[in-house]
This record gives structure tokens, sequence and C-alpha cells, in this order.
């Protein structure tokens, strides 16, 4: 069983990493988030089996379980954060809004005055 738990925790990893590279928009995103850690998401499931897990390997499956948490939480956030980005320079770009610094004159010094 321990095995079987550590072998699915990877492959929910992988999984995840795989799925969120194919998500095209926020929602896609949102979505795939609530599959993986909502209240009857995958990892969640996987948590729940942890208490079958023998008291010697437990640290250990469980460390391993909070590091993939951890990680498909980040993912999803960077993902987010790159699609918002992305939709933002693309707004930017379809109003062609020229972003030019103005020209600054600066007085000249009179060369009588210390």
């Amino acid at each position: 069983m321990n095995k079987d738990l550590r072998t699915q925790l990877e492959r929910l990893r992988e999984d995840a990493q795989k799925r969120l590279a194919e998500a095209t928009d926020a929602p896609a995103v949102d979505a795939l988030r609530i599959a993986l850690l909502g209240r009857s998401g995958e990892l969640t499931a996987l948590l729940h089996e942890l208490g079958s897990v023998d008291p010697g390997e437990r640290a250990a499956i469980g460390q391993l379980a909070n590091a993939v948490r951890t990680e498909v939480e980040t993912a999803i956030r960077d993902r987010l954060a790159a699609l918002q980005t992305a939709a933002m320079d693309e707004q930017l770009a379809a109003v062609g809004v020229p972003v030019v610094l103005a020209s600054v004159t600066f007085p000249r010094r009179d060369p009588s005055v210390p």
C-alpha cells in the first residue's frame, strides 16, 4: 500500500504538470485546481488514504504528499499569473497606444552665475 500511495502521488505530480500546461485560460486552470485540490479532489482523496499507511512510513509519505501539494499550488499560481500577464499584453497590443517618453528640455545654465 505504501509504495502504491507513493506511486500515485508521483503520478499525480506529473499529471498535474501536464494538465496545467494544457490549460489555456484562467477558468480551465481554476477547474483543474478544484479537481486536484478541492474537497473531493484527487490529491485530497490520496491524503485521506494517509491514515492507512504504516506509522513508520507515514512521515515520509506525508512529507511527499505535502511537497506535491505545495508544488501543485505553486504551479497553479504561476500558470494563472502567466495567463493574466499574457491577457494583459494582448489587451495592450490591441489598444495600440504607443508608449513614448515626453521630451524634457532643461534650461541652459547661465555661465556667468557660479
